[in-house]
């Protein structure tokens, strides 16, 4: 993958700092504690990710934000609307998440649509571009807590929900915790359809076999003409997808609710779990598998959606979603 080996580099330069802030606008790095099981933030620049949209605010050198501990690297990408643009698992030394700082346009079924990958939601959507809104962002520098985070968000008179989502890192954790809260503040009823999306790395580096494992307690997809089947089928291998693919599945409001990754020839798992009470209608899978190099705009990956349409906020009100992922070692 083009994206697979991100990281923050500055000259070749190792740099250690407690709890400090270097002002030279490049890098911003600190660390909750001294120690080889602490975590750290840092913030980079200058590297060219391809404009999405018209907007004042988009950047063509937006800051990558990197939360690291001794076990992962997560780096976000507010400026194209992704909270997660890479999971790096340093066990196995590759990214589970597919990204891509220059897609090529996709057609799909709603238009043309460039996929950057990563994770993001339907809310805040700029519909002229057919992408996530620019988000802003600012680092937690809590002194007192062991804990790395970032605070994404995007606020103001023209968005009806206030949309924040908390990204954070804990010492020695292969798990991202990801808070997301909305809220209407507006006098009137908010009717959106809320989805989350994560571009789900496949193949090449991975290697073969590469295979979907969905939510306890799922016997049955749909087709992507309408057909029924049971589950599991032969395209629960990525290396099995023909051209482009799309199946979905019927989501139980249970607890532990989890969907897997795994990747046999390095034996590991790349896992989405959510919390119970959020009662998504249903989860979706899109894919083109090996053949993605036939499409103009297609990746080696799995796109897997978590949607609800029809999310009702009243007047006043704010919900609150909690996604982990993490990469699990199995050998």
């Amino acid at each position: 993958m083009k994206s697979s080996s991100f990281r923050v580099i500055l000259s070749g330069l190792v740099l250690v700092v407690f709890c400090a802030v270097l002002l030279s606008g490049s890098l911003v790095l600190a660390d909750s504690n001294s120690t080889d099981e602490s975590c750290r933030v840092s913030v980079s620049s200058g590297r060219y990710v391809a404009p999405a949209a018209e907007l004042a605010s988009t950047s063509d050198n937006p800051d990558f934000i990197t939360l690291e501990n001794s076990v992962m690297e997560v780096t976000s990408l507010p400026n194209r609307g992704r909270l997660i643009f890479d999971y790096y698992y340093k066990p196995a030394e590759v990214s589970l998440v597919y990204n891509e700082t220059s897609p090529m346009p996709l057609e799909l079924g709603d238009g043309l649509f460039q996929e950057f990958g990563g994770y993001y939601t339907s809310y805040p959507w700029n519909q002229r571009a057919n992408q996530p809104y620019d988000l802003e962002y600012e680092i937690d520098d809590d002194a007192s807590s062991t804990d790395c985070s970032v605070i994404i968000f995007k606020k103001g008179d023209d968005f009806p929900l206030d949309y924040e989502a908390e990204l954070k890192v804990k010492p020695d954790d292969p798990k991202v915790y990801l808070k997301i809260e909305l809220s209407n503040t507006t006098g009137r009823e908010q009717n959106i359809d809320w989805s989350d999306k994560l571009v789900v790395a496949a193949g090449e580096e991975l290697g073969a076999g590469t295979e979907l494992i969905l939510p306890r307690g799922t016997e049955e997809v749909t087709g992507e003409e309408g057909e029924v089947l049971n589950w599991p089928q032969p395209w629960k291998k990525w290396e099995n997808f023909e051209d482009q693919n799309k199946f979905s599945v019927a989501l139980k409001d249970v607890e532990g609710i989890k969907f897997k990754t795994y990747y046999p020839q390095k034996d590991i798992e790349f896992v989405k779990e959510w919390d119970s009470g959020i009662s998504y209608n249903e989860l979706q899978v899109l894919s083109w598998g090996p053949s993605y190099e036939d499409t103009l705009g297609a990746y080696p990956g799995f796109l897997i959606s978590n949607r609800k349409p029809g999310f009702i906020l009243k007047p006043g009100e704010t919900k609150t979603f909690r996604v982990r992922f993490y990469g699990k070692q199995n050998s």
